[in-house]
């Protein structure tokens, strides 16, 4: 955290060039962090995901949640929180 800070100001105070291609590399991996998680929610909740087959290992027929209007609102709530 230390290091950070030391960096936060080292950039706010000098190289102000520099200024914009760095906000827009913690733009880029905020935006891809962003994207990786919804694929791997999507590799769960989707109709041969990890949740259905989890389902059917006890022998429970799993929904589609990202297509199923009864489970799309519940599945979007899961995955935002």
């Amino acid at each position: 955290m230390a290091l950070a800070l030391c960096f936060a100001v080292a950039f706010n105070k000098g190289a102000k060039h520099l200024n914009s291609f760095f906000r827009a590399l913690y733009y880029a991996l905020v935006a891809s962090s962003v994207v990786a998680v919804s694929v791997v929610w999507r590799y769960i909740l989707q109709r041969s995901g990890l949740l259905n087959d989890a389902l059917a290992l006890v022998g429970i027929q799993g929904p589609d949640c990202l297509h199923d209007i009864r489970f799309s609102l519940p599945a979007l709530i899961v995955m935002t929180t």
